[in-house]
């Protein structure tokens, strides 16, 4: 078991609510998603991360201020994450099995 289900785990046991964030990924994003809209690029090549904690029982998962463009399947069309039914439904809650909260921060995020 790798050190971040062990926490999960730990804390779920206790009573705390973990988060996983910043859903589909925010490694590969050039820019601050404080001050303008960022992208991903193609492929979302951190969204296998967020399995190994959804099948473990993660409660809640923050979706990114984060646009997907060059991506046939998830593109968003120039708008954030938060706004798309392919990004949080289809994959999140469908194709992943999320079942807990899923929510965003601030939403003047992104919009520079």
């Amino acid at each position: 078991m790798g050190f971040r289900i062990f926490l999960l785990k730990k804390r779920n046991d206790n009573g705390i609510i973990a988060t996983a964030k910043h859903f589909p990924g925010h490694g590969f994003v050039v820019g601050d998603t404080h001050e303008k809209l960022v992208f991903i690029d193609g492929e979302m090549k951190e969204v296998p991360n967020y399995q190994p904690v959804i099948d473990n029982g993660v409660l809640s998962i923050m979706v990114a201020h984060i646009a997907v463009k060059n991506n046939e399947k998830y593109n968003t069309e120039g708008l954030p994450s938060t706004c798309s039914r392919e990004i949080v439904t289809d994959l999140l809650k469908n194709e992943l099995g999320f079942r807990g909260i899923g929510y965003y921060g601030c939403n003047e995020y992104g919009r520079g």
